[in-house]
């Protein structure tokens, strides 16, 4: 198991009963280089580089974690302040990066990436939200798995949890992305489905409508874009960082792959008049 603990929260208390339950820890520091120390490593916050070689020595060891907890943006028992560009560069950041790294070293191995943060959620409706730089975390915790189906990862919210409950929720099996403690309660998020409300007659989307859409020349806005040509004859936006070759060229000089694409999508989307 290895545990990124900055020796300043209660991330310590956590090791310290891990320990305690013989497990094996391999404690991971925030540091200016990466460094192997005498009972784990150090490796520069948000840096994949650092957190390749961390797996690749991990792996010379024949030490390759099932298990990897990040602790590093649980704010409970800190005594130094954090600014938020550091609070972001050891959470978000490094959540990335170990996810980066792992991807260069072992490629298709199954791990589970449990993150512990606190004061991301008003979960109880008195919660407060102190550290919203802690949020991105949440939309890592649903994507990472997505991009990386042998990484599975999971958020814990442990905003005034107890040290067991933290250790309960981490013998669980279930593959649950998000989770709140608070005391002794757990929470899961749940998601209710929302229809346009029929009998108010307004049509969703509007006929010969004009709608703006940025990235417009990307896959997702295209699939969109294009229905809305085809169903609706709308009159369409394109907002994108691709710049396009005069419309005289078209067809008429070699284009990168990417540039080619986008002069396909716009044609096709013209074809629905």
């Amino acid at each position: 198991l290895v545990v990124l603990a900055d020796g300043e929260t209660q991330a310590t208390s956590l090791v310290d009963a891990l320990r305690e339950r013989e497990e094996e820890v391999i404690v991971v520091r925030p540091g200016t280089a990466f460094v192997e120390e005498a009972d784990g490593y150090a490796i520069r916050p948000g840096d994949a580089a650092d957190c390749a070689r961390l797996f690749a020595a991990l792996q010379a060891r024949s030490a390759l974690p099932d298990e990897v907890l990040h602790a590093w943006s649980d704010a409970g028992g800190r005594h130094r302040p954090l600014g938020p560009e550091e609070r972001i560069a050891r959470g978000f950041d490094t959540v990335i990066a170990l996810a980066q790294g792992w991807e260069r070293t072992a490629p298709g191995r199954s791990v589970r990436l449990t993150v512990i943060a606190s004061d991301l959620f008003d979960v109880t409706g008195g919660d407060e939200v102190r550290h919203p730089w802690h949020r991105p975390l949440a939309g890592a915790s649903r994507v990472i798995g997505q991009e990386h189906p042998h990484i599975r990862m999971r958020l814990l919210d442990v905003t005034g949890a107890r040290l067991a409950g933290i250790l309960a929720e981490l013998g669980r099996e279930d593959e649950a992305p998000l989770v709140a403690l608070r005391g002794s309660h757990r929470w899961l998020p749940v998601y209710e489905q929302i229809r346009p409300d029929a009998e108010s007659g307004a049509p969703v989307l509007r006929d010969g409508g004009v709608y703006l859409f940025t990235g417009g020349l990307g896959r997702i806005a295209f699939v969109l874009a294009e229905r809305l040509a085809a169903e609706h004859h709308a009159r369409l936006v394109l907002v994108d960082r691709v710049e396009l070759p005069p419309r005289t060229t078209w067809g008429v000089r070699q284009e990168g792959e990417r540039t080619a694409t986008a002069i396909r999508r716009i044609l096709a989307l013209e074809a629905h008049g």
